[in-house]
């Protein structure tokens, strides 16, 4: 999905893919049986031809009937999406060296977070999932992109919080004039983003909550 700065995609089905991939990630953080993705980044995403989005990487899952992730073999950070802070690692005690991962760099929450299942961190785990989502929206409504050439100054969740403002959309100027396009939705849409990268857990919303919204 990391064409979707080319213009390819109009406003309405840029809202499709970030709902329909709300609702992927919503499902599998079932309170019944919670997987956490942990590896949510545009790389990691298809559309088909009607855009509905597919997750094409599950290799650092963890959680439901695949338990514990706690090899660092499996671990890939998110280049962008992810914490750049050290990691608890379970049985392997702390990792510092980010140099020794292949990082999701610029997706990935800002924030420390154990490996475990999703059941053992509880509330504050999925929520990391929820703030890579919002990188991925943000993305999309801004025409803005992580790559693996970017560095921390401009991750999208960073240049997100320099440039938001109350009431202020970021949608890129192209999609303004679609069709179905609304500023009163960019605006709502721009406000949901900024509450998914925020950095308090508590008060980000789950992915029932924006799938509802």
């Amino acid at each position: 999905m990391e064409n979707h700065d080319t213009g390819s995609l109009t406003w309405l089905q840029r809202i499709k893919v970030a709902l329909g991939f709300a609702r992927v990630v919503e499902f599998l953080h079932d309170p019944k049986k919670p997987y956490l993705e942990r590896n949510i980044n545009t790389a990691h995403i298809i559309l088909d031809q009607d855009c509905n989005p597919k997750i094409l990487d599950f290799s650092t899952m963890s959680g439901g009937i695949l338990g514990k992730l706690t090899r660092l073999k499996n671990l890939l950070l998110n280049l962008g999406y992810d914490d750049p802070e050290d990691y608890p690692l379970g049985i392997l005690g702390k990792l510092t060296r980010l140099k020794n991962l292949l990082l999701n760099l610029g997706y990935d929450d800002p924030e420390d977070y154990p490996l475990g299942g999703p059941e053992e961190g509880g509330f504050e785990v999925t929520y990391h999932d929820v703030f890579s989502f919002g990188v991925v929206l943000m993305g999309l409504i801004a025409k803005r992109i992580v790559d693996e050439k970017d560095t921390w100054k401009t991750f999208v969740y960073l240049w997100g919080w320099k440039q938001y403002r109350p009431n202020r959309s970021l949608v890129h100027e192209s999609l303004v004039e679609d069709p179905g396009y609304y500023a009163s939705d960019g605006i709502m849409i721009t406000e949901l983003a900024m509450r998914c990268i925020q950095m308090e857990l508590d008060k980000r919303p789950s992915m029932k909550d924006i799938v509802g919204m």
